[in-house]
């Protein structure tokens, strides 16, 4: 196809084009809708590819354009597009590399470490690690063996990303992650010895992780990774953590359902109930069936159907995906709040918040000068300035993220009235910036 204006032919939304090309690797059916899409309408084709980058999907829209509609991009277009994919396929390649890289040198030390995530995850999921994008590598360990996993890297030049004055021992008691990088590496290397924080914790044990992990080639090299299982559940509570904002992450769900046909979704539910973490489940199979061409498995079904919430929160899912709009601190909480199982949950996420924001701040100090003596007051006036900041308007938002609650007062019940997505929406849109 050659560049140049065309003539009478509509132009399109940039999101439809990432969306039908996300869903291309699904089969020849998504194939074919994407081809029928492009001969109907031209898009801007700099904001298709800069929209694929920020959704984390880039390789996989590159890679549809390329091999299933190659003549119905201009033929510039289509050639920057390759340029960016070898790229891509490059910085994959050798965050892979890495990843072998630490492998050999924590088992010359014996400490045992799962990959997850990075180049794992798209193995496990595309069969190479060149058709996900990932940044950086995510390891998990035990605690006991983060001292041993930190002295094996820096003897390979690693740098921990440690407080000053602070050693390994002392900051895993009050953190769950350490990162290191070394010069000339491609990629951050984050351990983990427990798999989220404490606000979205996922307490999964090594040992189970390890028990049913799955094999994955990683360029050749055999790996361990978490099973399918595991996956489908450390993937709804990431993917809730940062609010499902990138099509990426939601592709990722799609993929599992759609390449794991033998995954045992009533033990992955029954787990997801252990670990409180039900609702986040749902959620993210029904955003992810909705937007993709998969068949929602019939254990998501039933919860799909009966949980209210999940429908209201999933609207909001969709429709903000493509916006762009910023977040802050009110939205994070509302989202958190909505997809929490147990009323003690949602209780814990609120007192956090408020606890971590009465505390007073340079803000209050510019608002209001007070002597050194009377500095106790600032307690006092903090909150008087937050209400004036954030106002009746995004109590009401919060008040409408808390709506259903109650519903997991008593399990099962999903009687109550919630409001419309339109209505959360607009709650939503009108909450000022933080304080």
């Amino acid at each position: 196809m050659q560049d140049g204006p065309l003539q009478a032919v509509p132009q399109i939304p940039p999101e439809r084009i990432v969306l039908a090309c996300a869903r291309a690797a699904f089969g020849p059916a998504a194939e074919a809708a994407l081809r029928t899409l492009l001969m109907a309408a031209t898009p801007n084709w700099d904001q298709v590819t800069q929209l694929a980058h920020q959704h984390a999907v880039f390789p996989a829209v590159a890679a549809a354009l390329s091999g299933v509609a190659p003549d119905l991009v201009p033929a510039a277009t289509l050639a920057r597009v390759r340029r960016q994919l070898r790229r891509s396929t490059a910085w994959s390649l050798a965050i892979a590399d890495d990843l072998l890289h630490v492998d050999r040198l924590l088992r010359a030390e014996r400490v045992p470490y799962l990959p997850f995530k990075g180049p794992a995850l798209a193995s496990l999921l595309c069969g190479t690690p060149c058709l996900r994008q990932c940044a950086d590598l995510d390891l998990l360990i035990e605690k006991r063996d983060s001292e041993r996993a930190v002295a094996a890297l820096e003897r390979a030049g690693y740098v921990p990303a440690l407080p000053p004055g602070m050693d390994v021992k002392t900051y895993a008691k009050t953190h769950s992650v350490l990162a290191m990088e070394r010069p000339g590496g491609k990629a951050v290397i984050e351990l983990h010895w427990e798999l989220m924080p404490a606000s979205y914790r996922l307490p999964l044990e090594y040992t189970e992780l390890d028990r049913f992990a799955t094999p994955v080639l990683i360029c050749g090299t055999p790996l361990k990774t978490f099973g399918a299982e595991h996956t489908a559940l450390v993937l709804a509570v990431h993917g809730a953590k940062h609010c499902w904002e990138r099509l990426g992450w939601i592709r990722d769900i799609a993929l599992l359902v759609h390449c794991q046909p033998g995954l045992d979704w009533a033990r992955v539910v029954a787990a997801a109930r252990k670990h409180h973490c039900c609702r986040m489940l749902v959620l993210s199979v029904e955003v992810a069936c909705s937007l993709f061409p998969v068949k929602m498995p019939e254990a998501i079904t039933e919860l799909a159907k009966a949980d209210r919430r999940v429908t209201v929160t999933a609207d909001l899912v969709r429709d903000s995906l493509f916006r762009g709009a910023a977040r802050d601190d009110v939205h994070e909480l509302a989202f958190a709040v909505s997809v929490r199982d147990r009323v003690r949950d949602c209780a814990g996420i609120w007192l956090r918040f408020v606890a971590a924001r009465l505390k007073p701040n340079e803000a209050d100090e510019r608002a209001l000068k007070l002597p050194a003596f009377a500095r106790s007051l600032y307690w006092l006036i903090r909150p008087l300035r937050l209400f004036t900041v954030y106002g009746a308007r995004a109590a009401a938002c919060l008040a409408l993220a808390a709506i259903g609650v109650s519903s997991h007062a008593t399990a099962g019940s999903t009687t109550e009235a919630l409001p419309s997505g339109a209505v959360r929406r607009a709650a939503l849109a009108r909450i000022p910036g933080r304080a």
